[in-house]
């Protein structure tokens, strides 16, 4: 009788380790998931920039944060038979486009692709300095029953 109460008690342990490690490899997938749209998310910025290399050299990307932003675009059309958009609203353009990726509108209909939590909120900043422009993405994961911010922070030089 105590061996069956011994090997129960062996494979009760052993289930409960099993789960941990499942569950721990849930959390560690959606930890990499969220640094992969990180990553998508500092390459998208950085090539709208890099396509419009006059409104990198006129300033109109410095000092952006998309958490006050209002997802404002500048109304120009860029279809073939339209009037061409001024450098100073395609950035415009391209950082609302950016700004919705992160910090949709509604929600509802559009999730963001990092995730922010009770005391961390998701949000992209550029900024320029050193003559270099710097793309930081903060969002929230949790680890170990914990809000952690993680940052990424790539740089850019036109």
């Amino acid at each position: 009788m105590i061996e069956v109460l011994l090997a129960v008690f062996v494979l009760a342990v052993g289930f409960l380790a099993a789960a941990k490690m499942q569950s721990q490899g849930v959390r560690n997938a959606q930890g990499a998931y969220v640094r992969s749209q990180a990553a998508f998310l500092s390459k998208d910025i950085a090539d709208r920039m890099r396509a419009n290399i006059a409104g990198v050299e006129s300033g109109f990307y410095n000092q952006f944060d998309t958490a006050a932003s209002l997802h404002a675009q500048s109304g120009c059309v860029t279809a073939a038979n339209a009037t061409e958009c001024t450098p100073a609203q395609v950035a415009q353009n391209d950082l609302a486009e950016w700004t919705r990726y992160i910090n949709p509108p509604d929600p509802a209909t559009m999730l963001p692709l990092l995730t922010s939590g009770d005391t961390v909120n998701a949000r992209g900043t550029v900024t320029f300095e050193n003559n270099r422009h710097l793309i930081t993405l903060i969002w929230s994961e949790i680890s170990e029953g914990e809000e952690l911010p993680q940052t990424m922070v790539t740089e850019f030089v036109p």
